[in-house]
């Protein structure tokens, strides 16, 4: 049997809609520069995006010619055994080990000097956090089309023992090409790897709070036992309750009374 259609007649025109007029960001503060040159390959062209663990940048292989994204991040002093380098460096290899065609390619990884660097496959689209900025209830259609996708990457990367624990909108972005929609997983740089080695980085820890407070599950919120992968399907949940209609489940004006909506307040039913 054929797949089933996700978008009717005029919906597929109604999704393109969606993807027009990105504004490209600004920052005056970046420690770095276009005309850089990152690891010996990579020529920085243009800033993309910035966030909690670094900036994205537009960049060129100096010697191949292809286009890629470069996410820079300054470690300072810290040495190649620094903890915000193994984090930056495990998000290279979580996302690496996946090899999904819903989760960005990685195609390069190192540190030099004070600089970490991951490059990637450089994706034209917009992140679901924008398309909800702009345009605040989203498609039935291409939610459900995000969530399929979003769905397999996670059943892979679960299936091999590896936890995102930061899921949200602008952790998850819709690409395009060739007039096609493909849904991509970002940001693996707090992810969790079920049965590494004690001590690392990457393994949480009971009492630790990791992730973005609105999206937490209720035991990150608590922090009083180990993380797996029901949190990733927790934030999905909320992911999709505020693409379907245009608010979050659980807010509140302070971090503790959000956490306690979160772990024992009514579900909300929209």
């Amino acid at each position: 049997m054929a797949p089933r259609e996700l978008t009717r007649p005029g919906e597929a025109a109604l999704l393109a809609t969606l993807f027009v007029d990105p504004l490209p960001p600004t920052d005056s503060a970046s420690p770095w520069s276009a005309g850089q040159i990152i690891g010996g390959r990579y020529r920085l062209v243009g800033l993309l995006g910035a966030g909690g663990m670094g900036q994205v940048w537009r960049a060129t292989h100096v010697s191949l010619g292809t286009d890629v994204a470069v996410k820079l991040l300054d470690v300072g002093t810290q040495g190649p055994d620094g903890e915000l380098v193994s984090r930056f460096l495990q998000e290279a290899r979580a996302a690496a080990m996946l090899q999904s065609a819903h989760v960005v390619q990685i195609l390069d990884h190192g540190h030099e000097g004070r600089i970490g660097y991951i490059a990637m496959e450089l994706l034209q689209g917009k992140s679901l956090a924008t398309l909800i900025r702009e345009h605040g209830i989203l498609p039935n259609a291409l939610v459900a089309k995000v969530f399929q996708e979003m769905a397999r990457a996670l059943r892979k990367a679960h299936g091999m023992g590896i936890v995102h624990r930061d899921l949200k909108p602008d952790n998850v972005f819709v690409a395009e090409g060739e007039g096609q929609h493909v849904t991509k997983i970002l940001d693996f740089g707090i992810a969790k790897i079920l049965g590494a080695a004690p001590g690392t980085y990457h393994q949480t820890n009971v009492n630790v709070v990791v992730g973005t407070p609105v999206y937490l599950s209720p035991e990150q919120a608590l922090g009083n036992r180990p993380v797996d992968h029901l949190s990733d399907l927790w934030q999905l949940g909320v992911i999709a309750f505020e693409c379907l209609t245009g608010t979050l489940p659980f807010e509140a004006d302070g971090l503790g009374a959000l956490y306690m909506a979160i772990c024992s307040g009514p579900v909300p039913v929209p």
